[in-house]
Formats: structure tokens, C-alpha cells, sequence
């Protein structure tokens, strides 16, 4: 990478510094810009405010070790990747702060360093300015200028501390102040030998050697604007009166009018051993050879800072801007004379480099060296074809035959044959020299003529020709000659005549071109693509890119293995093995659009519209003009685009990159934002990006320069960014960001141990609550089983047992009335045979478990008298006690349940008060309360124990018992009091919310 050193104006001349680097960072050995070229021919690209720059005058230029380019401007420094423009201020800008930044240069440890009108040197290192030097810095700034070293060191000449280096950060001392010339040091220089020179306002050159100074006495004492070193220990000198050149022992001017004495104001050296100067009158470039070229300009847009960037584009500052001149691939000669600005058919190169072309207008012409001549004996009739060899070339003519042209001492000589000498037609779209003399030319209409020893011979479908259309024409290795017809191709060959047409597998019979490569393999041009023979046969080619599958006008091999294609729409290069094998991929297809140089793709159809010459160059004819690719210069090394991570945001906040990165909890989408410095033509920059941790393989490529991501979980991961350049290479380093996400609370390790030990321990909770539910369910059936048994006993008890006690009783009372009532004694025996057989329905009802209501018409007052009523006929013969039953309150329905237990348990009271009791009279009283239903029964008989009376089984008897247990079932409370002598008497109370269901509310 080289740079300019600026010089400064007489009106600057207290206060500004020299500017530019020169050999800044090692480059691998490439061709830089061609100097083959005119200035015009150059591709050039201009920033200014309209475009984003935001700089202002332009002080110097350089490129840092990641790729960024760098400008000095009176705003600041402005950094550049090639699309974006960002100004960056050491200085916080006032109205007294002078933010001026006046130089550049890159720091030897990746930085770097700027010097600014009112401040001391500062580095710019991780997005931070430091100060370097600590050198009070006066209004009036000390250092006057700077320059790099061999070694990448930095020279600084300082008016109050003399000659001074900043290597490996440390600064030293070269040459104390009291050493130096006593003049303004304005440019600093560093030869390989390793002498160092230094630049004076009025006092010349000066030699820095072993620690003297001396000056130089053959150099003029003029104004020293610059100095640039090359690799010879030669010295270019830009002063105020022109551009000198010392080579250790003279000095010699640049000999030229226009430059000889410009004043020149920044220089630079590039890799092609071209010398660059900005002059007080334009842009001057000195080639190896010594040809001087410029380009004038006016003098308020002055060139101010010259820099040649790793790519080896050349960079310009000016007074509002910067340019970029490039090499394209395709160099147009279109300023070179005006005939080659138009549509140009045939192109043929000779074999003493002169290129021949036919402009679609008419005439034939010749270039070489930028020098163009004409034949002007053809006049302008169209030429359709032109081929040629040693002894001269020959074309064929729209009007006129076919001309032979040959050299003759300063002139040319011209022999042609038409339709009175034999010829077919007059009208020629293809001419074709044989390796044995012979001239072929094939006609619009009438076949295809060959002229050997004077004599024509004509060839026409008759003889086997295709069609009599012939529109090119190639002998090939093998000494066949084949020929291009709409028809199909045609090869003549010793065994006769063959034709090869879409039967045989050509992707079209229209053929326009044929072409021989290095390796004997032939290509047809159709107007459906490529085809290629291969041992006489038709090759299918797999994997051929859609832009190949139009018409093919014309073929060409580079001498690096490139196969050059022009179709109707495109101009493409491919890897011609890999084509022929199928293994053809996407970098190995390379296709040229304006960005080469290439303003136009469209060619007009002729036999040859593409050629080879014997340096490497590609020649093409378009409808914009004659345009030449060097093979050379393509196959040279290319930079590798160097890739940077820029920034990282997580839901729109920048993060900010200090070690180690980490962001916060849950982040919706995280942004990267990246650049690949690849200045030559940042457009056609591809990335592929991979996040390790989240993807699995690297994305397709893409132009975009963000990536993001979405919903990414806590943990740590690695972004990763690879760019392809401009030419389509794809860089082996990678930039790479590690960052972690922190987790929140909930995605923490230890909550989730918590978690998981709550689950754990709730799981073995639930387990117990299990173990008690299925040991309570099992209480549940047992006790269920106990209840059944003992509503079995219940109802035994309440429905057999007493039945059958009944009958028993009816039995005896028989037993006395057979003797002297036998009549009386078969009706009581007949109730009892009847009351048996109703103790044997019930039985069997509640060993089944049947729960039928024992009342039907839910009137509970007159079932129980009813009952009463039963069980006074019952009473064994003995006089019954009376009974009475009461109800107070509204009646209301009592539920099915609710009413048959109540009906039971009042049986229970009823049957004890009448058949043990001995009571003389019963009492029962049904009581409907708003808040609880009421069975009262009560009697005057004898009573009963106080134990039997607390409902706990005595004696075998399980009556009272019986009657707790169907209070308890029904939610009720049985009360008995009782003593002996005194009575009895029995009070269930069960809630109204029970007692009457849903008609409690009521």
C-alpha cells in the first residue's frame, strides 16, 4: 500500500504538516494500475457531500491493517468500507476547537494515529483516542510533519524537539533540534537502504545517516512538498517548481512542458512501478518507462492526497471529495479514437499484436500502442469477417469479395477477389486461411468458395454442405474444416463430408460460431448454446448456467485456462475443464457487467466477435466499442476481502463490545452488523454467517451486512462471519464475536434444581396423599361393608325378626283360641300365615339391599298411625295402650330416604311402646319447624335401661341401636329418655335443610 504526502499552501505553510504514508502495510507482489492504460481508461468513482462524504477538504489518506480506509479531512477523520461514510472526532467540537485532522497513518499495532491542527499526535485504538506523544501541544502546532519507516516505525519532525520515532511504543530521539537545518521540515522519507530524508520549506533536501544531517547539494533550493522512496533507492521529489528525481548522485526534472514546472502537492508510488503526482494543474501519472501522462484540472478542485490501497485501486482527495481509479477488467478504447466508440463487428489479432476490427459502419481498421490506422482502399464497405497469419490478413466483404491485406514497408497492400475471378458470391460472411495456403470464403446464399493455386472451387449443398449460408469457418487440428450454417455444422474432411444437427444432440441447428482450444476440443456456437465435440461425437455438458443457454456469438481461451463466452446478453468467463467435466460451480463462472469496465454486453453477429492474441489478451467487439481484457492482470493475486464484526444490538440497544459480552435476559432478536473491506467494488461483496451454539451449517451467501437473530436461550455462543471479494474469493479468516446471553431467574441451573426438587418432593407428597386416599378408600369399603351388615341387622330386625315375632304371637293367641273359639282361632291363624309370608318378602328385600320406600303417598303422620293402628291387633290378645298421633306446622314432603328411615325409626319406637312397654298410652308428635323437621313418640310404660336408652345393644336386643344409626345416616340426632316406672320417651330432630331437600328454601 502506498501514499501521497500532501503539501501544503503558501497560506498554510505555518501551520499545517506533511501528510501520507508510504509503504504502509506488506502486500503480496500484484499488479497494480495498469500502466498500459490512458488516464481516461481508468474506472473511476467520486465521493462528494452529495454522496455521503462527509469530510470536507481532503488532507491525507491511509488503510489500516483491517481493511478500513481512512481520511484526513478538515472535519475530522472519516472512515470509510467502501458503502458508508462515519466522522469520527478525536475532540469534542466548540467554538474555539479546530477539529482539523491533518494526517493519517497506520499505528504498527493495528491502530491508529492522527495528527490534529490543535493537538498533539493521538491513536485511535479499540473506538478510544489517546494521546501518544505527551508533548504540550502550543496554538502553534511543533510537529511539522510525519512520515512511516521501513520497519513500520513513524518519523515525526518536531520544531522544538527535532527528529523523532515512534516504534513499538516508545518514542525516541533520532536527530536532536540543534542537529537539524534550521528550515521548516515539510516531508519526511525512508529509502530501503535505510537512510532517512528529510523535505525543508527553503533549504533543500537533507540526508539523516549514522546520525548526521547534511543537505544535499544538487537538489534546488526549493519549496520540498513531498518525497517518495521506490525500491531502487531513487527519490522523487514534488516541490514548488515541478517533479524531480535523485538517484543518489543527480537530480533530473521531469521532462515534460505541461509538468515541468507545475507545483506539485502529493505523490505516490504504486506496485506497477507507476509514480503518481498532484499538481497545481491536475493529475499526472510517470510510468517505468518514463512516458509522462496528465490529466488537467481545475485549480479549486486540486489534488491534495494521493493513496494506493491493498487492492491497488488509486485514491484521490481533493479540495470536497475522494475518487477511486481502478483497473477494470475490460479496458475501453473508446477515448481513444473516436471510430472505436461505435458498434464494432469482426475483431482478429495478428501476430505482431496489431488488432484489426471492422466498425459496424463500415472500413477496416487497425490498433496498437493506442495508435489506430485504417485501410482506406476498402473505403466503407461493411466487413463481415476478417482472419489472418504471418503474411497478412483477410477479410471478408459485404459488397466486395474477399481482400487479402499485407504489410509492405510503411504501408499496406490490398488484393481482392470477387464474383469475375471466381468467387461464388460477392457477399462474404466468413473467411478462413488453411494451414496449406487455401482461402475459403463462405457466402450469404451460394456456399463456400476455396481459392488455391488461382483457382476457385465451390462447395454448395449439392456436395454436401449443411446449407449454402456459411457463417464461419475453422480448420482444425486434425486438418478438417468445418463450417457454421443455420442448418447444422458441416466438417470436410479426407473421408468425405459429415453434418452434425440437433438428431445428433446440438442444442440448436443455428450455429454461429466454431472454436478449437488448446486441448483439440471443439465448441460450437448455437443460438441455444453451447455444444461440444469430443471423438466426433456430441459431449453433453451438465450443469451449464442458465446465461449460457442463449446464443453464443463468440469463443476465446485465455492462456490461464479461461474460457471467454459472448452470447447476445452476456459476456462470461468460465473454467473451461471444469465446464467440460460437470463440475463447474458457482465461483468458477465469472460474468462482466459495467463494473469491469464492460458498459456494454450486446455484440452484433459476425464470425468473430471475440480473440485471443498471443499476450493473454481477451479482445471483444460490442455495440459500445472495442474493449480488451488482460488475462494477466486477472490472474494476478487478489486481496482477499477482510471481514470485521462492526456492532451487535439486542432488541435495538447497542451492546457494548468489552470483554467478555454478555447480554441481558431474554433478548427478543440480537442484531450483528458486519463489513467486508473489499474497496475495489463493494457491491459484489458476498458474506456467509454461521451463529456456533444455534446453526448447524454456514448460510447461503448474501449481500446483506446485518444478521439477526431471534428468541436465542441463555447460554454462550460465537458469531461468525466469512466475505467473498469483489472477484467472487473467499477469504480463509473468519471474523468471529463470542458473547453470552445471561439467563433470567426462571432459567437459572439452581432453579431448576429447585423446581426440580419441589416436583420431586410434590411427586412424593402426592404419593403419600395417594397411599391416605387409598387407605381411607379401603376404611371407606369396609366401613361400607360394616354398614351394609349392619343395615342388614337393621332391617332384619325391623322387618323379619318382628314379622316373624308377630306371627309367633298371632300362633299362640291360636294355640288358647282352639278349644272354645276354633272359628276365631282359623281367621287369626290365616293373618298369621299371611304375615309370615310378607316376613319372607321383606326378608328378601333387605338381603338384597332394596330400598322401596315404605311410604307411597309421602303422608308420614298417617303411615305411622296406620302402623299403630297394626300393631295394636297385634298385641298377643292383651288389651292394647291407646295411641295418638299429632302434627303440628305444615305439612311438607320429606324426601324418599329422609322418610323412610323417619317411617323406621317411629316403627322401631312404636313396636318397643307396644309390645315391651306394658304401656297403658302411646304419643306420638310430628312437628314441621322452619329450621328442622320433629318426631317426638313417648309412652307411660315401664321404660327401659338407661344403657339400652344411650342406643348401646343389651341382651341381644339391637332395636335402639338401630334407631342412632338411622338418625345418624339422615344427618338427624335421636334423643331417648327413659327410667324405670316413668315411660319412655324417643325425639329424632333432623335439619330442615335435610328434612325437607329442596323445599327447605321455601
Amino acid at each position: 500500500m502506498r501514499s501521497s504526502f500532501f503539501c501544503r499552501s503558501t497560506r498554510l505553510r505555518r501551520f499545517a504538516i506533511l501528510l501520507g504514508t508510504i509503504g504502509l502495510l506488506p502486500i503480496n507482489a500484484a499488479l497494480a494500475m495498469d500502466p498500459d492504460r490512458a488516464l481516461s481508461q481508468y474506472i473511476r468513482d467520486r465521493w462528494e457531500k452529495s454522496r455521503g462524504f462527509v469530510g470536507g477538504q481532503v488532507y491525507g489518506i491511509t488503510q489500516t491493517r483491517d481493511g478500513y480506509l481512512w481520511i484526513a479531512t478538515e472535519k475530522g477523520i472519516v472512515r470509510f468500507d467502501g458503502l458508508r461514510f462515519s466522522l469520527f472526532e478525536p475532540l469534542q467540537p466548540t467554538a474555539t476547537t479546530d477539529t482539523a485532522a491533518l494526517n493519517v497513518l497506520p499505528d504498527p499495532e493495528g491502530g491508529l494515529l492522527t495528527w490534529l491542527r490543535r493537538a498533539a499526535l493521538m491513536r485511535l485504538r479499540n473506538g478510544i483516542f489517546e494521546s501518544v506523544l505527551n508533548i504540550p501541544g502550543p496554538p502553534e502546532p511543533q510537529v511539522s510533519a510525519t512520515g512511516s519507516g521501513n520497519d513500520g516505525a513513524i518519523f515525526i519532525a518536531d520544531r522544538g524537539q527535532g527528529l523523532l520515532v515512534w516504534r513499538a511504543e516508545h518514542l525516541e530521539t533520532v536527530l536532536p533540534r540543534e542537529a537539524l537545518p534550521r528550515a521548516f521540515v515539510t516531508a519526511i522519507a525512508e529509502t530501503p537502504d535505510g537512510v532517512i530524508w528529510l523535505g525543508t520549506g527553503n533549504a533543500g533536501l537533507v540526508r539523516v545517516q549514522a546520525g548526521h544531517a547534511n543537505l544535499v547539494p544538487e537538489v534546488p533550493l526549493n519549496q520540498i512538498n513531498c518525497l517518495v522512496p521506490d525500491e531502487r533507492n531513487v527519490l522523487w521529489i514534488g516541490t514548488d517548481n515541478g517533479i524531480l528525481r535523485w538517484d543518489g548522485a543527480s537530480v533530473t526534472r521531469v521532462a515534460k512542458e505541461e509538468v515541468g514546472r507545475a507545483r506539485a502537492l502529493a505523490m505516490v508510488k504504486d506496485h506497477d512501478g507507476n509514480v503518481w503526482a498532484g499538481t497545481s494543474d491536475g493529475l499526472v501519472r510517470i510510468d517505468s518507462r518514463g512516458a509522462v501522462s496528465l490529466e488537467q484540472r481545475d485549480p479549486s478542485s486540486a489534488v491534495t492526497a494521493l493513496f494506493e490501497d491493498r487492492e491497488r485501486n488509486l485514491w484521490v482527495g481533493n479540495t470536497s471529495g475522494i475518487e477511486r481509479w481502478r483497473d477494470g477488467v475490460f479496458t475501453s478504447f473508446a477515448s481513444v479514437d473516436r471510430v472505436l466508440s461505435g458498434g464494432v463487428g469482426p475483431v482478429f489479432s495478428d501476430t505482431s499484436n496489431r488488432v484489426w476490427f471492422a466498425p459496424a459502419s463500415g472500413g477496416l481498421y487497425w490498433l496498437r500502442d493506442r495508435h489506430v490506422g485504417a485501410i482506406r482502399s476498402l473505403g466503407d464497405d461493411v466487413i463481415y469477417s476478417i482472419t489472418g497469419d504471418a503474411d497478412g490478413v483477410l477479410v471478408g466483404r459485404q459488397r466486395g469479395g474477399i481482400t487479402r491485406v499485407h504489410p509492405s514497408a510503411d504501408t499496406f497492400l490490398t488484393e481482392t477477389f470477387m464474383e469475375r475471378d471466381g468467387l461464388a458470391q460477392n457477399q462474404v460472411l466468413a473467411v478462413y486461411r488453411t494451414r496449406d495456403g487455401a482461402m475459403w470464403a463462405g457466402t450469404l446464399s451460394r456456399g463456400v468458395s476455396r481459392l488455391k493455386d488461382g483457382a476457385f472451387t465451390t462447395y454448395t449443398t449439392t456436395e454436401g454442405l449443411a446449407s449454402n449460408t456459411v457463417t464461419a469457418i475453422l480448420e482444425t487440428a486434425d486438418g478438417a474444416i468445418w463450417f457454421a450454417t443455420p442448418n447444422g455444422a458441416s466438417v470436410k474432411s479426407p473421408a468425405g463430408w459429415r453434418r452434425y444437427s440437433t438428431a445428433d444432440g446440438l442444442p440448436s441447428n443455428d450455429i454461429n460460431t466454431v472454436f478449437e482450444d488448446s486441448a483439440h476440443t471443439v465448441w460450437l456456437g448455437t443460438a441455444a448454446g453451447l455444444a461440444v465435440i469430443h471423438d466426433s461425437r456430441v459431449q453433453s455438458l451438465k450443469g451449464v448456467p442458465a446465461l449460457l443457454r442463449s446464443s453464443v456469438l463468440g469463443l476465446a481461451e485465455d492462456p490461464v485456462g479461461g474460457l471467454w463466452i459472448a452470447t447476445t446478453d452476456h459476456v462470461v468467463r468460465v473454467d473451461r475443464d471444469k465446464l467440460l467435466h460437470s463440475t463447474l460451480g458457482a465461483d468458477d463462472v465469472r460474468e462482466f457487467s459495467a463494473a469491469d469496465g464492460l458498459l456494454e454486453v450486446e455484440a452484433i453477429k459476425r464470425q468473430r466477435v471475440l480473440t485471443a492474441d498471443s499476450r493473454g489478451r481477451v479482445w471483444l467487439s460490442t455495440n459500445g466499442g472495442l474493449v480488451m481484457a488482460d488475462s494477466r492482470r486477472m490472474a494476478a493475486a487478489i486481496a482477499p476481502a477482510l471481514v470485521e464484526v462492526e456492532d451487535v444490538s439486542a432488541d435495538g440497544r447497542r451492546v457494548e463490545r468489552t470483554a467478555p459480552i454478555t447480554i441481558p435476559p431474554r433478548p427478543d432478536r440480537i442484531t450483528f452488523g458486519f463489513a467486508a473491506l473489499s474497496l475495489s467494488v463493494p457491491d459484489r461483496v458476498r458474506f456467509r454467517y454461521r451463529l456456533d451454539g444455534f446453526d448447524h451449517d454456514w448460510s447461503e451467501p448474501m449481500g446483506e451486512r446485518q444478521a439477526g437473530f431471534t428468541n436465542l436461550g441463555p447460554g454462550t455462543y460465537r458469531f461468525r462471519v466469512i466475505a467473498s471479494n469483489s472477484e467472487g474469493l473467499w477469504n480463509s479468516a473468519e471474523a468471529a464475536l463470542p458473547f453470552t446471553i445471561a439467563p433470567a431467574w426462571s432459567q437459572m441451573r439452581s432453579f431448576w434444581a429447585v423446581i426440580g426438587l419441589m416436583v420431586v418432593g410434590g411427586v412424593w407428597a402426592g404419593y403419600r396423599m395417594r397411599l391416605r386416599q387409598l387407605a381411607r378408600q379401603l376404611d371407606l369399603r369396609f366401613e361400607e361393608r360394616l354398614a351394609e351388615r349392619s343395615r342388614i341387622a337393621r332391617e332384619l330386625h325391623d322387618t323379619l325378626l318382628q314379622s316373624f315375632q308377630g306371627a309367633l304371637l298371632r300362633f299362640r293367641a291360636v294355640t288358647y283360641m282352639l278349644p272354645d273359639r276354633p272359628v276365631d282361632a282359623r281367621a287369626t291363624l290365616e293373618n298369621a300365615i299371611d304375615q309370615a309370608r310378607q316376613a319372607i318378602v321383606e326378608g328378601r328385600d333387605a338381603v338384597q339391599g332394596l330400598r322401596s320406600a315404605a311410604i307411597s303417598n309421602n303422608d308420614i303422620a298417617a303411615a305411622i298411625a296406620t302402623l299403630a293402628e297394626t300393631l295394636s291387633t297385634d298385641n298377643g290378645g292383651q288389651s292394647p295402650p291407646g295411641c295418638h298421633v299429632s302434627v303440628e306446622g305444615t305439612p311438607r314432603d320429606l324426601p324418599p330416604i329422609v322418610q323412610d328411615e323417619v317411617y323406621r325409626i317411629a316403627g322401631e319406637a312404636l313396636r318397643n311402646a307396644f309390645r315391651h312397654a306394658h304401656a297403658s298410652r302411646i304419643e306420638v308428635e310430628i312437628r314441621y319447624d322452619q329450621r328442622r323437621f320433629r318426631l317426638r313418640v313417648r309412652d307411660d310404660g315401664k321404660g327401659i335401661d338407661a344403657e339400652a336408652a344411650r342406643g348401646r345393644p343389651y341382651g341381644g336386643h339391637y332395636g335402639i341401636a338401630g334407631m342412632h344409626e338411622r338418625a345418624k345416616l339422615v344427618g338427624g340426632t335421636l334423643s331417648v329418655w327413659s327410667e324405670l316406672h316413668s315411660g319412655t320417651e324417643a325425639e329424632l330432630t333432623i335439619p330442615a335443610s335435610v328434612a325437607y331437600g329442596k323445599s327447605a328454601a321455601v
